[in-house]
């Protein structure tokens, strides 16, 4: 039987300002971010995060990988405030995609 995925959402508040932020170990000028989720991702919401990662127009001096619980998102110091927008962003678009799928996973059971 086919399991409806759950939508994951950031713990909040998010502030630069709180948020756990350490030197990258590989990437001198980098910083990784750690950004605490409310659960753990199922393989389906990683798949749709994944996706709208790689689509997205912003990728440039960024990168945001999927560990356990959390978000890590390595950048440069600049402009935190607006990438941390940006994961946002990908959050509540994978959760549309999400959404869209549990949606069409009802409907195949009512045929």
């Amino acid at each position: 039987m086919v399991k409806l995925a759950e939508k994951i959402n950031i713990k909040h508040p998010i502030d630069p300002h709180s948020v756990a932020i350490q030197r990258d170990p590989i990437h001198p000028d980098a910083y990784v971010i750690s950004l605490p989720l409310d659960s753990y991702p199922s393989y389906i919401w990683q798949v749709y995060f994944e996706q709208e990662l790689r689509t997205s127009l912003d990728f440039w001096e960024r990168k945001v990988v999927i560990v356990g619980k959390e978000l890590k998102l390595v950048t440069t110091p600049n402009n935190v405030e607006e990438k941390l927008s940006w994961v946002e962003k990908l959050v509540t678009a994978s959760n549309k995609r999400v959404e869209e799928y549990n949606e069409n996973i009802k409907k195949e059971k009512q045929m």
